[in-house]
């Protein structure tokens, strides 16, 4: 008679526990794991339990580590960050799994560089000035560019926006930012902030254009300056609302819109009037946009946040480019992805892997334990450490 496998003794509670914080429905898991939902429901009801090998595949699934379900009670699941978003179809602080993962790997990202950190010494306390709502975005947001240190001839002489992105990302970091890229839905968030114990991180998403990337940065930096960090999100209704949410996110906005494109710059204002008269035609835009290393949406708020262009056609280009980002999407063939080294690097940006290996470099601790801050094996180190050797000598932050 053939041996059924054992079944594991653990708390029901954490199984439910690990369910809720997904976000995944019961049936979708159940499928997942090839039982049906009564057998799941039995598992958390306690009257059966998962096989060794059955909840391997279910930690796997729902991003848990399997020590997790030895623990004798669920662990306090931090609360989630504060609701900005002004998307339709989107309730307030419903959020899609792979949204609700990316908040839980951003704080696991922000407490191996805050441990990071305290090992080599570094400060990592967020340094920039409080702003309110009733400031006005431009000239906060120079305030803040001067901080950062980045001049309008240094924009432009970046060699692409990926350049752009690094190099804002070093800034930052300066200044006490984490900025972490995951792979965040777009039908979801655009991007998210949080602020915890002095430590503050910013997450875009990877599935976001480079220059739409580096809007939501800043757009995100607003958020923190205004001690106000959440998730951020917006429609392409210009009826926005008159609500406490709609009102930061148009702020927001303005200060992103203003530091990535200064009108303290008469270099800018010159090419701003150039695109502007160059409307409908938009190679200019185009060209500015490029020139800048920002989205041609940043161009065309600029325009029409000075008055050179009016709400009527601001809205009209705006709906048309969105619409051009769709069918080009949806042409996009699917690619494979980035090398394990390269993802690890993207996702942590590079200062933060820099600690890591000076980290281990210095003896404070081993390969293993680098290999685990960097999600790499320990083989890859090498790897790393060349690509960000590569990163630094062609101007990559």
């Amino acid at each position: 008679m053939a041996k059924h496998p054992p079944k594991v003794k653990l708390n029901p509670e954490l199984l439910t526990w690990a369910i809720s914080a997904s976000g995944y429905k019961h049936e979708y898991i159940a499928s997942k794991l090839g039982i049906e939902a009564l057998e799941l429901a039995s598992w958390e009801s306690g009257e059966d339990s998962p096989t060794f090998a059955q909840l391997e595949d279910f930690a796997r699934l729902l991003s848990r580590p399997l020590a997790a379900f030895f623990l004798p009670s669920p662990p306090e699941e931090p609360a989630r960050p504060r609701d900005f978003r002004l998307m339709a179809g989107r309730p307030p602080g419903e959020y899609d799994p792979d949204t609700l993962l990316a908040f839980r790997r951003a704080r696991n990202l922000q407490a191996a560089a805050v441990d990071l950190a305290r090992i080599l010494g570094v400060e990592l306390a967020f340094r920039l000035p409080r702003i309110t709502t009733r400031d006005d975005p431009e000239p906060k947001a120079a305030e803040i560019r001067q901080l950062l240190s980045v001049n309008v001839a240094e924009q432009r002489g970046w060699r692409d926006s990926g350049v752009a992105l690094h190099t804002w990302r070093s800034a930052l970091f300066d200044v006490g930012v984490l900025v972490f890229q995951l792979p965040i839905p777009l039908s979801d968030a655009r991007g998210f902030c949080m602020m915890e114990e002095g430590v503050a991180t910013i997450a875009v998403s990877t599935k976001d254009s480079v220059e739409a990337r580096i809007f939501s940065l800043f757009h995100d930096l607003c958020h923190l300056c205004l001690r106000a960090p959440g998730v951020s999100g917006t429609g392409i209704s210009p009826e926005l609302g008159d609500t406490r949410e709609a009102r930061v996110e148009e702020f927001c906005d303005r200060f992103a819109a203003g530091l990535l494109v200064p009108l303290s710059s008469e270099w800018v204002c010159g090419q701003l009037d150039s695109a502007a008269s160059s409307l409908p035609d938009e190679t200019e835009t185009v060209r500015l946009a490029r020139e800048l290393k920002v989205s041609r949406y940043v161009v065309l708020r600029r325009m029409l946040d000075t008055g050179r262009v009016g709400n009527a056609l601001y809205w009209d280009l705006f709906n048309k480019w969105q619409e051009l980002g769709r069918i080009a999407s949806a042409k996009k063939k699917a690619a494979g992805g980035p090398h394990v080294v390269d993802r690890s690097l993207s996702e942590r940006g590079r200062r933060v892997a820099s600690l890591v290996l000076e980290a281990y470099d210095s003896g404070r601790i081993s390969a293993h334990e680098a290999g685990q801050y960097l999600s790499l094996g320990p083989k890859w180190l090498d790897r790393a450490r060349e690509n960000l050797f590569l990163d630094t000598a062609s101007g990559q932050a």
